[in-house]
């Protein structure tokens, strides 16, 4: 007993060496328990996430994916396979995204030729603006280009409304709004933020004003509405020049709303439709681009297993 006392007391590095030695050999077999019980839950997760993405449920494939990083970070080829799972969900619902804006502009498409169908035209008229624009009712045109201060409801590809306004006066002035007001005492203004041209005539000036935007929308759009009474319709400037408005006139104004909303749709969706090609492309990229890379990854491991088993 004291010779297993005095053994101890004279090599206590051995002794401590021993522990160290059992230590390790203790965590190591913990380590791989460990390791594999993560490898165990990321893939019971990845499983679980294929499931729901074969149910087209994209948002809880992408919660399961996103565990794998936060439950067991450790399991790095996981996270590696979870981000390219997440790639091709991407790319699976701007797909569907895609899909979903075509039908909404096939929709518009047929709604639009109904509606040219009716009495619009499609001009271009160089002296105001660049792009063609769409009137209503040619016919109404003329009659109102006949009185002595008269409008244009116009539309353009984008959507943009136009009113085109004409007075004839004794002098030249800057006009700066355009008014409608109705029976029920509103009333909605369209203010000239944009240039004006006008032209000395015989008997005085003759201006013309082209009001155009949000403001001339909401014109239209107020003027059009169903049981609109306009008492007054008007453009002010230093003096106020009043405009008849006819029955036919708030027809205009509607159909011209009706057209600005279908046509402001169509650009909506256009834009929409180029963002997600755009998107598209990218992630073909990015999964073009990581395949290769997982797969060179892979074969450089294999070759190293390869090379290190015989020295084992």
């Amino acid at each position: 007993m004291k010779k297993g006392i005095n053994f101890i007391q004279k090599n206590p590095l051995t002794i401590i060496a021993s522990l160290l030695a059992i230590c390790i050999v203790l965590w190591g077999i913990s380590s791989y328990i460990v390791s594999k019980s993560s490898e165990e839950i990321a893939e019971s997760y990845y499983e679980r996430a294929n499931e729901s993405l074969s149910n087209k449920n994209y948002s809880a494939a992408k919660r399961l994916l996103d565990s794998i990083k936060t439950v067991v970070p450790q399991a790095y080829e996981w996270r590696h396979k979870a981000n390219d799972l997440k790639l091709f969900i991407r790319k699976e619902e701007q797909t569907n995204t895609l899909k979903y804006i075509h039908q909404q502009l096939d929709t518009i498409a047929t709604q639009q030729q109904q509606l040219l169908k009716e009495q619009y035209k499609n001009i271009q008229n160089k002296k105001y603006q660049d792009l063609a624009q769409y009137v209503w009712n040619p016919q109404y045109i003329q009659s109102q280009r006949s009185t002595r201060n008269h409008y244009l409801f116009q539309v353009d590809e984008q959507g943009v409304c136009y009113i085109l306004a004409t007075y004839k006066g004794s002098k030249a002035e800057t006009i700066k709004y355009l008014t409608a007001t109705f029976k029920d005492g509103t009333s909605v203004a369209c203010e000239n933020k944009f240039s004006h041209q006008s032209n000395k005539i015989a008997t005085g000036y003759t201006q013309s004003i082209s009001f155009h935007g949000p403001d001339a929308y909401s014109l239209l759009e107020s003027m059009g509405a169903d049981k609109a009474q306009v008492s007054s319709f008007h453009m002010t400037g230093s003096k106020s020049y009043a405009l008849h408005v006819s029955r036919t006139d708030l027809t205009a104004a509607k159909k011209m709303a009706q057209l600005s909303r279908l046509l402001t749709a169509k650009q909506h969706w256009l834009k929409q439709q180029n963002e997600c090609i755009n998107e598209l492309r990218f992630l073909e990229k990015r999964i073009n681009k990581e395949s290769p890379k997982r797969n060179d990854q892979q074969e450089q491991t294999k070759d190293s297993i390869d090379v290190s088993e015989p020295a084992l």
